[in-house]
């Protein structure tokens, strides 16, 4: 398992007074001070309001709430990886405690981790 190359977190989504075509996500400059974007440091913009638009049939303000919780998700990425990493981390004794035997067996709280495993490695873009 690789150590991660992302940006590290926190990262922000640009204030709610979102324009159709300004949205998104910056590195916090400081984490204590999350009201700080590094405007130098932006992680990406959101695009596509003009295909939601066209192909699914929204309305401006649909379109535009699905690029809002898109920038949200992608926002909260490094938070997301950090804690599900701490979370594996912790389960040192196999996906079954109480028989480490069992760990890969194929039941479905072995997939769950397995999944949970894959997400990360996908981060990493190591699949």
């Amino acid at each position: 398992m690789s150590e991660p190359t992302f940006t590290p977190g926190p990262w922000l989504t640009e204030p709610a007074d979102w324009s159709v075509a300004g949205n998104t996500v910056w590195k916090a400059l400081d984490p204590d001070n999350l009201s700080e974007l590094a405007y130098e440091q932006k992680i990406c913009d959101i695009r596509g309001w003009g295909h939601l638009i066209a192909t699914e049939l929204l309305s401006d303000a649909e379109a535009t709430a699905v690029q809002v919780a898109n920038a949200h998700l992608i926002a909260s990425a490094p938070d997301l990886y950090a804690a599900l990493d701490e979370l594996l981390g912790e389960t040192t004794s196999g996906y079954h405690p109480s028989d480490p035997s069992l760990h890969g067996c194929g039941c479905a709280r072995c997939g769950k981790y397995q999944a949970a495993r894959a997400a990360l490695a996908k981060a990493r873009g190591e699949t």
